[in-house]
Order: C-alpha cells, then structure tokens, then sequence
C-alpha cells in the first residue's frame, strides 16, 4: 500500500469463489477522472479474457481532488505479477502499482467497498 497522496493502482488475485477454474483480480485505480479510464482499458486489454465482471464501484478520494474505481472480475487468464505492474507507471516513469494482499472480498456484503475507503482515507491523510 502506498501512503501518500499519490495516483496508484492496486491489485490482488485470487482463486474465484464461484468458480475454482477461474482466478478473481481486484483492482483499485485512484486517480483523475480521465486518467482512470485510460488505465481500466490498459486493464482490459491485458486481461482480453474477463469471464464475469461484478461489484464494481467508484467515489471521491478526501480533500485530493482524485477520484477511485475498483473493478472486480472474474477470468481464466492466470496474469504473472510481473506484468500486471506494468499497467501503470507515473510520471516519474516508476511503477505505481502495487499488490495488497488485503484486497478481496469480506465476509460482509460492503466489506470490500468498506475496506478501499478505510485505506484511501487513511493512507491519503497524512
């Protein structure tokens, strides 16, 4: 997890628990409006096989003018680490994307949505 005021992307990957064929990739994209649609469809185009797409969401980073999507799916394609960090890179050239371990489903329905805001809020705080 990154905590400063930054754009980032995180990730995770895990066996689906609907479909143990299948892998579930969470990603959280945080930054400008424009800029995230670029970044999901560098998202897309990696993962050219999505079985199933569900609980996807979106909102406002505090006080920082970035805005936040999260894209769960499902998909058969086992992705290597390697190249999803490739997905996005800032400015500075640097990979801004991370793996959180932390993110995935919880027990209770708006667990995850619950989760990404605890973190952005306090991550994106000091």
């Amino acid at each position: 997890m990154i905590y400063r005021k930054e754009r980032q992307l995180w990730y995770n990957h895990r066996r689906s628990r609907f479909n143990p064929e299948m892998t579930t990739y969470f990603f959280v994209i945080v930054n400008t409006e424009d800029e995230i649609g670029r970044i999901e469809e560098r998202i897309y185009d990696k993962f050219v096989s999505i079985a199933e797409e569900f609980g996807k969401f979106s909102g406002e980073v505090e006080s920082t003018g970035f805005k936040f999507k999260v894209i769960p799916f499902d998909s058969p394609l086992a992705i290597p680490d390697s190249e999803i960090k490739r997905i996005y890179q800032g400015r500075d050239g640097k990979s801004k994307t991370l793996k959180d371990n932390n993110l995935h489903f919880k027990e209770d329905r708006d667990g995850l949505e619950k989760y990404v805001n605890n973190q952005l809020n306090y991550s994106l705080s000091f």
